[in-house]
């Protein structure tokens, strides 16, 4: 080992707590690492398949847990769905984009596929033809989808856009509930005035479509009210609302009225039982776009739920590894994918360590900006697992900035300190201040003390892990 590896390995050493030992540790002895076998005990569970219609007095709230509870960003998370695919935009706050499933008729690099033109052509005929509702409202979300493809200073894109939204305000003139939806979701996207979306346009559409009856239109609906998009904050309108759209089945609104009731929160009473059952009716008809219940009920039969939920809900740790894993491998849900990582990591939930595992997990969520799981599998590419990851110092600092960016404090303190030694970048100590002065302004108490001992030096590592050895402490975990 040279001077400049002999200083990095000591550099390395002074970022990584014992945690992370050990994981340098697990994956020296792990190299020939196999996914493991997984046989989890039979579960029988008996659940309510449809929501009673008695149940009409309901709010939305925040489901706590002893140890964690449900964050606000689950809900905001939540994302509307449609007859069309909605897919969540990674720059609108959780807001759908239209993405829908015309796929046989997009153009391709291959002569017999239509092109755009060719195939809004066949579709206006069909249109004339049988002046159908449904294919009307279907042929403007394919202009939509065609005109939200091209680039912005494409001359078609407004054009399809334009013509889109005038079939669907003359399909909701007739009274059609879906159209009123669309338009809802056309102007909320802000594909109409290039990204900026247009709230208070878009809420009289959804609130018309829901005094229709439409499922997904009640749930935004009580989203804008709760949230105050496009309207006026009303906590109590909004509980009604996800009322209505629970008793309408909508996997998203079962979910809300579920914790609302469990928390007792805007208005509503108290009733963790009831609370329970929509839980579990929303489980049943989970989607990608609304796993949320699946999730929620993984940690349930993990901790127990509390005093409040001591008779309804038994610790049940291999019912709760099976949730986690259902909500991530079948809807591909974050934050479930981010404690299956730590339970394959760590050994829990009666899961053997098996490295492969878990980083596959945590890939799996840090590709979905799970911060937490961004900052891990950081800190995994700084150690590796042979024959599953390599050592990368740029694919841990990619991936700490990916986690800082997104508030995850230790992350701030490890981008500092990443560019104040040069680890997988240019080492630069205005930069390292400005990383560590916003650590230490989230309270990060080993940024505090960089910045007041002048950046002391990066290679005491052995006083420095003693300083500080928690994962919530100073250190890269």
């Amino acid at each position: 080992m040279d001077g400049s590896q002999r200083r990095r390995s000591m550099a390395f050493s002074s970022i990584l707590p014992a945690v992370y030992s050990q994981r340098f540790t697990l994956a020296k002895q792990d190299g020939s690492s196999k996914p493991a076998t997984l046989s989890l005990p039979p579960k029988s569970y008996s659940f309510l398949k449809q929501p009673s219609l008695s149940m009409m007095e309901a709010r939305s709230g925040m489901l706590q847990h002893p140890a964690r509870s449900l964050s606000t960003s689950t809900t905001e998370t939540m994302t509307t769905t449609t007859s069309s695919t909605l897919v969540p935009s990674s720059g609108n706050g959780g807001l759908p984009v239209l993405h829908l499933d015309h796929s046989h008729l997009q153009p391709g690099h291959r002569a017999s596929l239509l092109s755009h033109a060719d195939a809004i052509d066949l579709y206006q005929q069909n249109c004339k033809k049988t002046h159908h509702p449904e294919m009307i409202c279907d042929f403007a979300l394919f202009l939509i989808d065609a005109g939200a493809a091209l680039l912005e200073n494409d001359g078609n894109r407004m054009q399809y856009l334009h013509r889109a939204e005038k079939l669907l305000k003359q399909l909701a003139a007739r009274g059609h509930p879906a159209p009123h939806y669309h338009l809802g979701i056309l102007y909320m996207s802000g594909l109409m005035k290039k990204g900026k979306q247009q709230l208070s346009k878009a809420f009289p559409y959804f609130l018309q479509a829901a005094k229709l009856h439409h499922q997904d239109a009640c749930f935004r609906v009580a989203k804008c009210y709760e949230d105050g998009m496009g309207c006026s904050k009303d906590l109590k309108k909004a509980g009604q609302y996800y009322t209505k759209s629970a008793l309408l089945y909508h996997p998203g609104g079962m979910f809300r009225l579920g914790v609302a009731k469990m928390n007792g929160d805007l208005g509503v009473a108290l009733d963790p039982e009831e609370g329970l059952e929509w839980l579990e009716r929303s489980m049943e008809v989970a989607t990608k776009d609304y796993p949320h219940a699946v999730h929620e009920l993984g940690l349930l039969h993990e901790s127990g739920g509390g005093r409040s939920m001591m008779m309804l809900v038994a610790v049940d740790l291999g019912y709760a590894l099976q949730l986690y894993i259902q909500a991530a491998d079948q809807f591909g849900y974050a934050p479930s994918a981010y404690r299956l990582g730590e339970c394959y990591e760590h050994g829990q939930l009666g899961c053997e360590v098996d490295l492969a595992l878990a980083i596959h997990y945590y890939t799996m969520a840090a590709q979905s900006n799970h911060a937490e799981a961004c900052f891990a599998l950081a800190s995994w590419y700084l150690v590796g697992v042979p024959l599953v990851l390599t050592v990368s110092e740029y694919d841990a600092y990619v991936w700490a900035k990916r986690a800082a960016e997104r508030g995850c404090v230790k992350a701030e303190y490890a981008m500092g300190y990443f560019t104040q030694v040069g680890i997988g970048c240019p080492a630069d100590r205005e930069v390292a201040k400005a990383w560590y002065m916003k650590a230490a302004q989230h309270g990060n108490p080993c940024a505090i003390h960089r910045l007041q001992n002048r950046f002391s030096p990066a290679t005491s590592g052995l006083s420095f892990v003693k300083l500080m050895k928690s994962r919530s402490g100073c250190l890269i975990m």
